[in-house]
């Protein structure tokens, strides 16, 4: 590439801030910036020269074919990829889950229902219920919903600090991230979980800590009921402002099984 070519400071990103923002609603708005992260990617972690391999990208299922267009023409005229294969990351998950099923199976048969299945993609933002039919995806079902990774992240912080826990303010949503990423999990029934956590505090409370970025005093925060009250935003309605939804759980089953003939959709229910 010709030129000084532009710094995209990927390490300097803190989990509290963004400090690159290409993406709106899963689609690229800033192709330039797009391209000099994929330069970064490749050359200096990747540290490989992408003339000489086949690229494999992943994106969204709501990516406009003018976007897939982009993206090529990036990959082909300005780092001469020799091929190049853009796949839907909901395929690509049902994909390896079948190659992982396989791998413990002695069976080699292949049946068409492999490639079947509902893929709920949550991540930090944008999280999307994607049914997919014999590897192609359904796109008319496609459901998204307002609840992802970092209003959990918000959500723990919220429980801590009502809680009474002294946060520092400007490490309240990184300390809540790292609670919920090592000690947050799911359960079945909420009120039996509130019972174990009461009858043995010692053995189910977990201690965090950390220390103050600007004085850098020490301190030690309990964490409790956060543990699994943080992940039930995603499947309590009263964890969200009203706004008709009713978790992810029933967004899979009315918006997306459902719609869906009976030969197709116990498939979707088994996956």
């Amino acid at each position: 590439m010709r030129g000084q070519p532009q710094v995209v400071k990927i390490n300097s990103c803190s989990s509290t801030s963004t400090c690159l923002i290409l993406f709106s609603v899963l689609q690229v708005y800033d192709w330039d910036t797009m391209e000099r992260f994929w330069q970064q990617c490749i050359f200096n972690y990747l540290r490989c020269n992408p003339e000489e391999h086949y690229f494999l990208l992943t994106d969204s299922p709501v990516s406009t074919p003018e976007s897939r267009e982009c993206t090529g023409e990036i990959m082909f005229e300005t780092f001469n990829v020799p091929g190049l294969y853009i796949s839907v990351q909901s395929v690509l998950s049902l994909s390896a889950g079948y190659a992982y099923l396989k791998s413990l199976s002695d069976d080699d048969s292949d049946t068409r229902s492999d490639m079947t299945g509902v893929v709920v993609d949550i991540g930090d933002g944008a999280p999307q219920i994607v049914p997919v039919v014999n590897g192609y995806v359904i796109g008319s079902s496609i459901k998204s919903f307002p609840s992802s990774g970092s209003d959990v992240t918000q959500f723990i912080s919220q429980l801590l600090q009502e809680r009474g826990e002294l946060l520092a303010p400007e490490d309240s949503l990184d300390i809540s991230r790292k609670v919920k990423e090592v000690y947050c999990y799911t359960c079945s029934d909420i009120v039996k979980e509130f019972k174990k956590h009461d009858k043995k505090p010692d053995k189910y409370i977990k201690h965090w800590s950390a220390v103050k970025p600007k004085t850098g005093v020490p301190y030690t925060i309990d964490i409790g009921y956060e543990r699994f009250l943080g992940p039930e935003i995603l499947y309590k309605h009263w964890s969200l402002p009203p706004m008709g939804y009713y978790g992810v759980h029933h967004s899979t089953l009315s918006s997306s099984i459902l719609r869906f003939t009976l030969p197709t959709s116990p498939l979707l229910y088994l996956s």
